[in-house]
């Protein structure tokens, strides 16, 4: 038969080259569970590294997997900028785009060991084994180049490293510990299959039946791939048993979550408080929101949560509120298109959030948050930003200590009642607060920096502004730091409006009491134009300072409507040319604001630039003396000093380009007299003594 055929005179040794019957069916079945094991790798994490310090007791993990990269990355991104490492970028592995067509190949090198003897199926099972060597070398490369490029103007400083690709690396008190992932182990599994697994069954075979052998090695296998199989990747595995806690949770129970990372979408439906402990991860699949909290009473704390949907349609969050009476709190928000979305609810409290949206996603000059992300080589996809936090038909809603960075606006209101905005921070935002038919709005102590504008009030009524920094409002198609539209009754007092491209902005409503919007005790300076009112904007402004802007008010059309004393006092002038002679507070004459030459500046770029040099001071001096024209402004009581808040410094983003402008005067005189000097040596040296005829040219 076919087995005895096989066999030589020479005490039954097989030729070379000769397969028997049940060899082969023992090769084709480790071969197939080799493929499964190299097909399911596609799927499994590739490495693992987990970072543990004193300040982080529960460890901050990163999983790299064949298309991504997962885990605490925006952390440890954070704490590399500290010692100068560039923080983690998919653009700076290209790499990952070979995963596929690595795995494709291994696959088809598991085909060829199968079913190839000799040469091809040594080659093939060469091929799987550096599969994973390569993989891990380069890794071990990328973790040099990141330890060896490092920012020399990074606040810690250290000499260059290598990261370990396999076990320990120290850098000050941090320890990471790094080690492949199940996808590597399953390839060199595979590979030890088909390298070794025959050979071991056949040395079996002197003391068992050929059938007893195909039968260990078929179950052998079935109970090697099936373990491979049920390992779905571990953020997976937990997203789903915390899916089971919360829909299996009894109304008024705690879920504590175990720092790690859980991937899924997850809905909070009965009222109990979840918790996570350390760093807790909450990542979604890329499609939709990923926290939902439906039931009134829900507390959410202590977790971090990534990746919703790209956004628009349907509006995807990281955290939905749709239950009444929902706290929120000490949460982080991550690359997701609306950070925290309240929808018609009650009584919702976010407290002490960290909300970073999509970097990549630009909020263009013309308001628009829509923008190209891109990567080193240019474009790589389009991103939309969403807002940080919106508050949609909601009542009695409460946002404090929270900070937003990087997202379309701040915090985003309409058509709520009774909401209040308490010590936030917004930054990098188009408008950081922007509210539409909101009524009962509080906005109170929070900082609004190097936003497209800052408090963006339309419509609705009973607002109050009150001590708050509206910062940094360069945009040139908005730059505002405070806008009211059609706003009945605002009240806006107490706050730092400095280094925009205009401090006050007021549109209507038409027909109003003038008493209906206040400006009292702000501080408007530094910025381009200080007020800009319609003549269809009555207000009062009263105990204002503004100081230091290129042009302090500008009329958008007819004459103004505005009131500048209330209760016996008006407002500082920092270019008020009156006195005090009393010194009671109070100028002994009345100032004038306002003229032809300032209207002309605000309205130029150009000029607005030069609006504070001799030319054009002396320009507006002779109009204000001479012409015959009625000011915009007249405060029959100026103030002859300040009650405001005091002024806040715009930092080195101001202070630095009149640093270098002072820097280059002083350079360009220097150089000026040395050039003088040097030109007049050069004459004396170049003239024969008493011929006064030029040596050299002689």
């Amino acid at each position: 038969m076919a087995h005895e055929e096989a066999v030589s005179g020479d005490g039954g040794r097989l030729r070379q080259g000769a397969v028997s019957g049940p060899d082969r069916v023992v090769r084709f079945a480790l071969g197939s569970v080799a493929l499964g094991l190299v097909i399911l790798s596609f799927f499994l994490p590739i490495w693992h590294a987990t970072l543990s310090a004193p300040q982080y007791p529960n460890g901050l993990r990163t999983t790299a997997y064949g298309d991504r990269i997962g885990g605490d990355v925006g952390e440890i991104s954070d704490l590399n900028h500290y010692v100068g490492m560039r923080p983690v970028d998919l653009d700076d592995f290209p790499e990952l785009a070979a995963w596929l067509p690595t795995v494709v190949l291994g696959a088809v090198a598991v085909v060829m060991a199968t079913v190839f003897t000799g040469w091809p199926a040594r080659l093939a099972r060469i091929a799987i084994w550096l599969i994973p060597v390569g993989v891990l070398s380069d890794i071990q490369f990328r973790l040099y180049q990141y330890g060896h490029t490092l920012d020399p103007a990074a606040p810690l400083r250290l000499k260059p490293f290598t990261p370990w690709v396999i076990g320990p690396t120290k850098v000050f008190n941090f320890t990471t510990w790094s080690r492949p992932g199940v996808s590597l182990l399953a390839i060199l599994g595979a590979a030890a299959l088909l390298s070794f697994g025959p050979r071991v069954v056949r040395k079996l075979r002197s003391g068992l039946g050929a059938s007893a052998v195909v039968s260990i090695a078929i179950a052998l296998a079935v109970a090697g791939v099936i373990p491979a199989f049920a390992s779905a990747p571990d953020d997976v595995a937990a997203g789903r048993d915390l899916a089971r806690r919360l829909a299996k949770a009894t109304p008024g129970a705690t879920i504590l979550i175990e720092p790690g990372v859980y991937q899924g979408t997850f809905v909070v439906d009965r009222p109990l408080i979840l918790s996570g402990r350390g760093r807790a991860v909450l990542v979604g699949d890329g499609v939709g929101t990923v926290l939902t909290v439906a039931a009134p009473g829900a507390v959410v704390r202590g977790v971090t949560v990534r990746n919703s949907g790209p956004g628009p349609v349907d509006e995807p969050s990281g955290i939905r509120i749709e239950g009444d009476g929902v706290r929120i709190e000490d949460v982080r928000v991550e690359d997701s298109y609306m950070g925290i979305f309240v929808a018609g609810t009650r009584g919702a409290r976010i407290e002490r959030a960290t909300i970073v949206g999509r970097k990549n996603a630009v909020v263009t000059d013309s308001g628009h948050a829509v923008g190209v992300s891109r990567g080193r080589k240019g474009p790589v996809g389009r991103l939309a930003r969403g807002d940080g936090i919106a508050l949609i038909n909601s009542t009695d809603a409460l946002v404090r200590d929270s900070r937003i960075d990087a997202v379309r606006d701040g915090i985003y209101i309409v058509a709520a009642s009774r909401s209040m905005i308490d010590r936030n921070v917004i930054t990098d935002a188009r408008y950081a607060v922007h509210s539409m038919y909101a009524r009962g709005l509080v906005v109170s102590s929070n900082r609004m920096r190097g936003n497209l504008s800052g408090a963006v009030v339309m419509y609705g009524g009973d607002v109050l502004l009150l001590d708050n920094t509206m910062r940094a409002a360069r945009s040139p198609s908005t730059g505002f730091g405070v806008l009211l539209k059609d706003v009945a009754g605002a009240d806006v007092a107490k706050n730092v409006i400095v280094g925009n491209r205009v401090g006050i902005y007021v549109d209507g409503p038409a027909g109003a009491p003038v008493e209906e919007t206040k400006f009292m005790s702000n501080t408007v300076g530094m910025n381009d134009t200080g007020v800009v009112l319609f003549s269809t904007s009555p207000a009062t402004f009263a105990m204002n300072s503004f100081v230091g802007n290129s042009t302090q008010v500008v009329s958008n059309g007819g004459e103004l409507t505005s009131e500048w004393v209330s209760r016996g006092a008006g407002n500082y002038w920092g270019d008020y040319r009156g006195y005090d002679i009393a010194g009671d507070g109070f100028g002994d004459l009345p100032h004038r604001e306002g003229s032809a030459i300032a209207t002309l500046t605000s309205r130029a770029p150009l000029l607005g630039a030069l609006a504070s040099s001799p030319g054009l001071r002396l320009a507006a001096a002779v109009w204000e003396r001479w012409a015959q024209i009625d000011p915009l402004v007249v405060d029959e009581i100026p103030l002859s000093r300040p009650v405001s808040p005091r002024f806040v410094s715009l930092g080195t983003r101001s202070e630095a380009p009149n640093i270098a402008m002072g820097a280059a005067g002083v350079l360009s005189v220097v150089f000026a007299t040395w050039m003088l000097v040097r030109m007049r040596r050069i004459s004396r040296l170049g003239r024969t003594p008493g011929t006064g005829v030029r040596g050299a040219a002689a």
